[in-house]
């Protein structure tokens, strides 16, 4: 598992996601905005995860670290974490 970042305009989530998950994070985030098509956010983002893409593996929230867009702002931890905002 592997922690990426996800927002939609507002706060950063931290999310432990599969690592395959992680790798390919822009690419599942860009087949994700055309299979929904709609208004979503990083939690619709996660459930389609946990059920389309790796029901066997779940992705899990971390923790909320607030509006830090800067790597420099993020907590040391999470700087060199991926990170999409929807």
């Amino acid at each position: 598992m592997t922690n990426v970042l996800l927002s939609a305009d507002g706060d950063i989530s931290v999310y432990s996601v599969p690592d395959a998950a992680a790798r390919d994070l822009e690419k599942l985030c860009l087949a994700f905005a055309r299979e929904t098509g709609g208004v979503f956010d990083e939690t619709d983002f996660i459930r389609w995860l946990n059920t389309e893409r790796y029901p066997s593996v779940q992705s899990v929230f971390v923790e909320n670290i607030g509006s830090c867009w800067s790597p420099e702002d993020r907590p040391p931890r999470y700087r060199d974490c991926k990170r999409d905002n929807f």
